[in-house]
This record gives structure tokens, sequence and C-alpha cells, in this order.
């Protein structure tokens, strides 16, 4: 078990808050729904996240995580021109490490 703490202290973790729903795909693939989905430990480095709901867009993120540092993602799916707008401040400060 001490090797199995060691390997969770190099991953990176993806940590989920979504709403309603999503879909949550790494590198293209499928990881699962969250909400129940809350987090995903990774290999460090450059991965490609995308979630998606139906009836939205995708959300898509190229995120670089680092070994042992949490990265938050925070995503409200919502209609119209105010998508835009979220979406845009989203894109420059929603997505943390």
């Amino acid at each position: 078990t001490r090797a199995m703490g060691a390997a969770s202290t190099l991953s990176g973790v993806l940590v989920f808050d979504i709403h309603p729903d999503g879909d949550v795909f790494v590198d293209g693939v499928p990881r699962g729904r969250s909400p129940p989905l809350a987090e995903l430990r990774l290999d460090p480095g450059r991965h490609i996240v995308e979630v998606r709901t139906k009836g939205y867009p995708a959300y898509r993120y190229d995120v670089e995580l680092r070994p042992g540092r949490v990265t938050n993602i925070e995503i409200a799916f919502t209609s119209g021109d105010e998508r835009g707008i979220l979406r845009r401040m989203w894109d420059s400060l929603m997505v943390k490490s």
C-alpha cells in the first residue's frame, strides 16, 4: 500500500462541479457522468477535458495537470446569449489549479 500512496501523490486530480449534469470525456475517452462523478485522478501533463449535456454546446478545455495538485472544473449549462457571456468568463477564470 505504500507504493499505492506514492502513486496517488504523483497523480493530478480533476474535481468537477457541474450543474445540472454532464458527460465527462478526457482525451476523447468517456469517464462518467457528473454528478455523481466528483473527481478523477490522472497522469500529470496535458489533457483535453470535454463536458457534454443534451441540448447545449460542449465545454472543452485544455488543462495541464500537475503532480499532487487539484484542478477544479466548474460548469453551469445555461441557454441563450447568457451562455456566451458565461462561457467567455469561464474560459478566462474558472479552470483553476
